[in-house]
């Protein structure tokens, strides 16, 4: 996505001998100076507000910037190196401020020192009373960098993130390509979301997640934030060095395309959560019961009846990045069911090479093919990689999955490894699917009828976050950002609408009474018979598989370590 980082530029101005001399303005971004000058200086400021991991942030609290929306490159010098000072205020409250960041000091250790304008933009800085946890990986060092207010079991936490690192390692032949590494995490009540970098991470970290390493069994929160260092340390190699053809020297000021997302980020994203549990950092269970949840956000939404993986890479820019309401009926994201092809593909690869392959072979050959000689991948690399390690019907596989939009065969694949996937109906607005270790049916003709959409309840009711194409919102005329107030006759709350469904017979209707623009409008919701449309896993017993089926589950789970 284009940030347009220049549009927070304040007062820019160019001086030499100490007299300001003229800019001229040659599009948004671009400035061009008068020749003939021995030295210039450019002075300006930058308007920090932006508490993601993607720009600049600036309050009495603590500084956090990433280099491409704070600093100007000139285009005539960026292969050069350059340097890079800060001066941080020395009274109070900043007498105990701290650098964090991955760039290396200079020579007097004063500043910090980048062989070009590339490397300047690709280590972030977080600064302000930060705290670092050190731990080592394959001898290097690494650092845990937390900001904000936190509760966490530091001990826990640091002997999980080692072995998630460790396990990234091994898969890649215990080849780690730096000298240093950072995950410079910020704390915030409802935050989430990172950033990759070549030699650290950029990470927005829910303060509750954090907190449930402190509880004897961590939750759903806690897998959440360790899937999400995994999958931003998973693209050191993944992305950082290992690239599609067209991303390699790019031109940040324009948009650059490519098919090829579903392999950075699609894969990175299989073995986030993969590497959890075969580092032995969550169950299998809490494995299983996050891939149901992707599973079952792939199939809720219509957009992977519109669009193809190739697609979704390639219209990233105006259609990933600037979603709106009608995104899940039109798009599919090249994140979640990209990370499905990657479980096909490791299936593929084992059937195809009498279980002597896997995506993990996969993975290290692209690595020795790509990331070790410096050089991008193309769709013909992943397919002649495929090809060698056993693969069958390749060109098949792309036609149906990548250029295509034919339904995965995640039950067959699954059952494969002793996991049983059903469909059933929707239970509730946060029911995303779910992980059973008994075997009992509950897609039974009796499953309760759902309304086709995602509300969220709030103190006003319940407000509309999307209605699907064909469901009960949707064929009541409801759409995304009414607020429904009443539901027959009684106030709008989830289990008002659990009750109503439940009360009614299919095509039986009950009123509804809801705000759009602050103008009170009427409607019926007619019951229909929910959708399966919600994946449940179940994790069949080691006594009820076949020898082949255990062996291939131990070597799916076992991993690299």
């Amino acid at each position: 996505m284009i940030r347009d980082f220049s549009r927070n530029l304040i007062d820019l101005k160019a001086y030499a001998d100490d007299c300001e001399i003229k800019l001229d303005r040659l599009d948004k971004q671009t400035w061009r100076l008068p020749v003939g000058r021995s030295k210039v200086e450019i002075r300006y400021r930058v308007y920090a507000m932006d508490d993601s991991v993607r720009a600049a942030y600036l309050d009495q609290y603590r500084a956090f910037f990433n280099g491409s929306s704070l600093f100007l490159r000139v285009r005539e010098f960026s292969e050069f190196s350059h340097r890079l000072s800060i001066d941080l205020p020395e009274d109070a409250p900043f007498s105990d401020w701290r650098i964090a960041t991955s760039m290396a000091r200079d020579a007097d250790g004063e500043g910090y020192v980048s062989s070009n304008y590339d490397e300047l933009i690709d280590h972030p800085f977080e600064i302000g009373r930060v705290r670092s946890l050190p731990f080592e990986v394959a001898g290097i060092p690494h650092e845990l960098v937390l900001s904000g207010r936190y509760w966490l079991d530091e001990g826990r936490v640091l002997a999980d993130l080692r072995r998630i690192c460790s396990e990234h390692v091994a898969l890649f032949d215990g080849e780690l390509p730096l000298a240093r590494y950072l995950f410079l995490a910020h704390v915030a009540n409802g935050g989430y979301g990172g950033l990759e970098h070549r030699a650290s991470s950029s990470l927005l970290v829910d303060r509750k997640d954090l907190a449930e390493s402190l509880a004897r069994e961590p939750g759903d929160g806690y897998r959440r934030f360790l899937g999400l260092c995994s999958h931003e340390y998973f693209h050191l190699w993944n992305v950082k060095r290992m690239v599609p053809v067209e991303l390699q020297g790019v031109d940040c000021t324009q948009e650059v395309y490519t098919e090829l997302l579903w392999v950075s980020e699609g894969i990175t994203s299989y073995y986030d959560d993969l590497a959890l549990v075969r580092a032995r950092v969550v169950s299998v269970p809490q494995y299983l019961k996050g891939l149901a949840e992707v599973i079952t956000r792939v199939h809720r939404g219509r957009g992977r009846q519109y669009q193809t993986l190739a697609e979704s890479s390639f219209y990233a820019w105006t259609k990933f990045y600037k979603q709106d309401a009608g995104s899940p009926d039109s798009i599919v994201s090249y994140y979640a069911k990209g990370s499905l092809i990657a479980l096909l593909m490791d299936d593929a690869l084992r059937l195809g090479s009498n279980e002597k392959h896997s995506l993990d072979d996969f993975m290290r050959a692209l690595w020795r093919r790509s990331g070790q000689r410096g050089v991008g991948f193309s769709e013909e690399d992943v397919r002649e990689v495929l090809i060698s390690l056993g693969m069958a019907r390749v060109d098949d596989f792309f036609r149906s999955y990548i250029h295509g939009k034919e339904e995965m065969p995640l039950a067959d694949v699954l059952l494969r490894y002793g996991v049983r996937l059903r469909w059933r109906v929707q239970q509730g607005s946060q029911d995303w699917g779910e992980i059973r270790e008994g075997d009992e049916n509950t897609t039974g003709a009796d499953s309760p009828a759902w309304v086709g959409g995602i509300l969220k309840e709030t103190p006003a009711g319940l407000e509309v976050v999307h209605a699907y194409q064909g469901g009960m919102l949707q064929r009541a005329g409801l759409a995304p950002g009414d607020v429904i107030i009443a539901l027959d006759g009684l106030k709008a709350t989830e289990i008002t609408l659990k009750e109503c469904l439940r009360a009614y017979a299919p095509e039986h209707a009950f009123s509804a009474h809801y705000f759009r623009s602050d103008e009170l409008h009427d409607t019926e919701l007619v019951v229909r018979a929910g959708e399966l449309d919600t994946c449940e896993l179940t994790w069949i017993d080691e006594a009820d598989l076949a020898v082949a089926q255990r062996r291939r589950r131990a070597d799916w789970l076992r991993g690299a370590c």
